[in-house]
């Protein structure tokens, strides 16, 4: 209902919730395909995947206070420690 019309703003309140995969993945090309076209979509989700498929500005929320705002990249760099992945031959027969 949101999307008819092509209105210039489009705001969706976790819009994939309950959606099975297939599905999510549709919803998801219907959007980027309305964003193309010129309409600003603010979505509020819990899920890092949807914001790095749909978003590309995010701003993180704590207490109804903006805290950070700017790219997935950006985010993920400020605030994910990262991991690291150690690799070691083994030989048992040494």
């Amino acid at each position: 209902m949101a999307l008819i019309g092509f209105p210039p703003l489009i705001i969706l309140d976790a819009p994939t919730i309950g959606m099975d995969l297939k599905s999510k993945r549709k919803f998801w090309n219907i959007i980027i395909t309305v964003r193309s076209m010129g309409s600003t979509v603010l979505v509020a989700t819990k899920y890092l995947n949807e914001c790095d498929a749909l978003c590309s500005q995010m701003a993180i929320m704590v207490n109804s206070e903006f805290r950070c705002i700017g790219s997935s990249q950006y985010l993920k760099n400020k605030f994910s420690p990262g991991y690291t992945l150690v690799i070691r031959s083994f030989n048992p027969l040494q």
